[in-house]
């Protein structure tokens, strides 16, 4: 299983049920550990998806502090911009802190993602909101993503 992404972590459910402890675990890192690849660039003797297929993540910060307003810029960068511009996203997670004090996990698929209100832990970076987008095309229209969604 950790062939395809060493740095996941395994979780052993029952009928698919985890606790939202298991989603905050991102939200307790640094934001460095959080949203870099670096960590998979070792010299493992193998390669990864990303290196591969031209496959580039960068990192987002946006000043959205609606869950509603952050929905409508992330469908119109998805399913407009990317094709308007020639970039693709091919996954992307992030958190969105809610200017009415609420924490959202955001997490996509392609042209698929949803935005779930999550419970916030004691150790939450407060207030940087932000998203990792892995995809093609990323850095060369990072400007332009950055502007979407802000």
């Amino acid at each position: 299983m950790n062939e395809i992404n060493p740095l996941a972590n395994i979780t052993t459910t029952e009928f698919s049920k985890v606790s939202s402890e298991f989603f905050l675990v991102d939200s307790i890192k640094t934001e460095k550990d959080l949203f870099s690849l670096d960590k998979l660039s070792s010299n493992s003797g193998h390669q990864h998806f990303y290196e591969k297929e031209s496959i580039e993540s960068i990192v987002i910060r946006t000043n959205v502090t609606s869950k509603d307003n952050l929905d409508s810029k992330i469908g119109h960068l998805i399913w407009d911009e990317s094709i308007k511009y020639g970039f693709s996203i091919i996954r992307f997670k992030g958190v969105l802190y809610s200017d009415s004090g609420l924490l959202y996990s955001i997490q996509g698929l392609y042209d698929l993602y949803e935005i779930s209100e999550v419970k916030k832990s004691e150790d939450s970076l407060e207030g940087i909101s932000r998203l990792l987008l892995i995809g093609k095309r990323l850095r060369e229209n990072k400007d332009l993503i950055e502007n979407l969604l802000n």
